[in-house]
């Protein structure tokens, strides 16, 4: 019942957005695009995101509208538009947790695409770029499916140790399970 009551909420949100389509400033825009993609109508998110950087080129929610189309993209399975969206973000945005998130996302999209080895290359420098912060654990969970894929223990242990992130041990486990 708690999904069908969050979908009506989106739905009457959407419905209100709309009515007021004609004067829909930026954040309005935006609010809807939002709502559309709880919804799982990426389509949708992404033409109404499209639609505020074209009307609203100076709009604050520029780079976060970039960050959200690409966030569709990547649930449609469309990595490369996703990755062209994230590469704006991360060459334009001035929000370092926008850029950070962007070039993480960007990385896991070339798992996705089974490009481990640019994955885990561009996963390094990340790595290096975030040492010791809190993107660091980000990272490492984005690189784990790759070390999982090849089983490759101490590889994920020195990667982790490397950028400031300890493993536990049932993240190891789990590795030499998975390929056991």
């Amino acid at each position: 019942a708690d999904i069908n009551y969050a979908n009506n909420d989106l739905d009457q949100a959407i419905a209100i957005y709309d009515k007021n389509n004609e004067d829909a400033t930026d954040y309005t825009l935006y609010q809807k695009a939002l709502a559309l993609g709880f919804k799982d109508d990426n389509a949708a998110k992404i033409t109404n995101l499209k639609s505020l950087i074209s009307k609203y080129p100076a709009s604050e929610y520029i780079d976060d509208a970039q960050y959200e189309i690409g966030v569709a993209y990547a649930a449609q399975n469309d990595y490369s538009n996703s990755n062209d969206f994230f590469g704006k973000v991360v060459k334009s945005s001035s929000d370092k947790d926008l850029v950070a998130n962007a070039s993480i996302y960007r990385a896991q999209n070339y798992i996705d695409q089974n490009q481990n080895d640019k994955a885990l290359s561009e996963l390094k420098s990340l790595g290096e770029q975030y040492k010791n912060t809190a993107y660091a654990q980000k990272i490492v969970q984005a690189a784990n499916p790759i070390f999982t894929k090849s089983g490759d223990v101490s590889g994920y242990e020195s990667f982790a140790r490397n950028i400031g992130v300890n493993v536990d041990a049932s993240e190891i486990d789990e590795i030499n399970l998975s390929t056991g």
